[in-house]
């Protein structure tokens, strides 16, 4: 017998490539969970997940390379988009209308092509955002005002400021000496050396999570 032949029940078309695609939560009551991507044309695009119709696109200066969604910032009962574009830019949209919520220019060149929310590192209740450029940089935001959130980076298990192998070691090192070295350079209140996930232990997760960030880069 035939293949079944998948049927298509909507189509939209952006003016360029297509970069980054996720689904939200049900924001317009109709049963049916949102579609945000981002396209090379720097536009944001919210589209209705059941009819394909356009609800809000945002001009964000740049080709959108990542999306994601966060928990609420703006208090509205939904979620947010948050997005990195090829002007090193990390942005925060209000999900209900495209508003920018905020914006965080990384001080170095390179496309921002992942990013995804993180932990809530400042104890405002608000998930932080988790973003990562191709030069090899990753940074923990604020998820409320798009500030660095911590002077640790995420990944970052030895507080030099960069996300590399050496940070996957250190974390093993910290495991099986059973205790933490001697690094007057660490802020103690903000980064505990080895601790990479910074969840306040040093484990194997550790080491896997850097490993995980440096797969992705």
């Amino acid at each position: 017998s035939a293949s079944p032949t998948a049927r298509e029940l909507w189509r939209f078309e952006a003016s360029a490539d297509i970069r980054d695609i996720v689904i939200s939560a049900d924001l317009n009551e109709d049963g049916v969970g949102e579609v945000f991507f981002g396209s090379a044309d720097n536009h944001l695009y919210n589209c209705c997940g059941k009819t394909g119709a356009l609800l809000w696109q945002s001009d964000l200066g740049g080709e959108v390379f990542s999306v994601d969604l966060i928990a609420d910032l703006d208090c509205d009962q939904t979620e947010e988009a948050v997005c990195g574009t090829q002007m090193s830019q990390v942005a925060a949209l209000s999900s209900a209308g495209g508003r920018t919520l905020w914006e965080y220019p990384f001080e170095i060149s390179g496309d921002i092509r992942n990013i995804t929310s993180g932990p809530d590192i400042t104890g405002d209740g608000i998930s932080e955002v988790v973003a990562a450029s191709i030069t090899g940089k990753v940074i923990s935001l604020d998820g409320t005002a798009g500030t660095a959130a911590m002077p640790c980076l995420l990944g970052d298990s030895d507080c030099d400021g960069e996300t590399g192998l050496s940070d996957a070691l250190l974390s093993l090192q910290v495991i099986s000496a059973n205790r933490t070295p001697e690094m007057p350079w660490a802020a103690a209140a903000f980064c505990l050396p080895g601790d990479a996930n910074k969840d306040g232990a040093v484990t194997l997760r550790d080491a896997l999570f850097v490993l995980q960030i440096l797969s992705r880069l």
